[in-house]
């Protein structure tokens, strides 16, 4: 969770790609290797959509994964052990049999009217260096409070998902919910600020795509009564919070073009 902060200081240096790639669309169910995984399940498995048996232990990649065995790693000792690819196991086994991707639900629920508008942000009247400072400090007291309370709770929010599907772990559906607070007292914060009017298209970027992060959580929080969408959400999760950090990027570079250093 120091990322945000860490960009923060560093003035908006570029993040690791990794964090922020993009899950494939929703596409028809092309398997160009024929081993019974999808081109798109091959993205979010990161195994070779050209080679049925990735790891060349003799095994296609989607009969390792309905065994629960990692089809990147050969073995004897492949268990699944890694979060994401957990969940990526369990929502898989979960619609066996139907022919739709793993995002497709998640989707559906973060529809475009659920987010928020320019009308929507509170405009300073003057543009003036001190509203943009106010406005900075703001920025950085709200990402500092974030920042601490999500330190609380070291855990990967899928990490957490998973320990409560297959442990039924009260607690770490607890520390979920604490997450999803978490970011929607951030997003409430941010609603509430006077912006300045050079900075308001940014603001509005970061307020969707920070809202649409909450909402991903709140889906995961629901794995008691939709865990197949629990399960599908937490697939978008680190994807969608790598685009929000990455929003705080031209949020930087405003600062610095207006003169005002990001430390203060």
């Amino acid at each position: 969770m120091a990322g945000i902060w860490l960009l923060w200081f560093l003035g908006g240096k570029a993040l690791d790609k990794k964090m922020a790639s993009a899950l494939p669309e929703k596409i028809a169910q092309i398997d160009t290797d024929k081993d019974g995984l999808a081109d798109w399940e091959e993205v979010l498995w990161k195994t070779n959509k050209n080679n049925s048996d990735t790891d060349g232990d003799g095994t296609s990649d989607s009969a390792e994964i309905a065994a629960g065995r990692d089809p990147k790693k050969a073995g004897p000792d492949d268990a699944i052990t890694n979060p994401a690819d957990r969940v990526n196991a369990l929502a898989r086994n979960a619609i066996s049999g139907k022919n739709e991707p793993l995002v497709s639900d998640p989707a559906t629920q973060t529809g475009s009217e659920n987010f928020f508008r320019l009308d929507n942000i509170k405009v300073a009247s003057n543009e003036t260096k001190a509203t943009i400072t106010k406005y900075r400090d703001g920025i950085r007291q709200a990402l500092g409070t974030y920042t601490i309370k999500m330190a609380i709770n070291s855990a990967d929010e899928v990490e957490l998902l998973v320990n409560f599907v297959e442990k039924n772990d009260a607690k770490s559906l607890s520390e979920l919910n604490a997450s999803k607070n978490n970011h929607q007292e951030l997003l409430d914060t941010l609603i509430g600020m006077e912006v300045p009017k050079g900075a308001a298209i940014i603001h509005l970027a970061i307020l969707n795509s920070l809202k649409q992060t909450t909402m991903i959580i709140s889906q995961m929080t629901q794995a008691t009564i939709e865990p197949l969408l629990a399960m599908k959400s937490s697939l978008l999760l680190h994807q969608q919070r790598g685009e929000w950090y990455t929003e705080m990027i031209p949020l930087n570079n405003y600062f610095l073009a207006q003169g005002i250093n990001m430390n203060p």
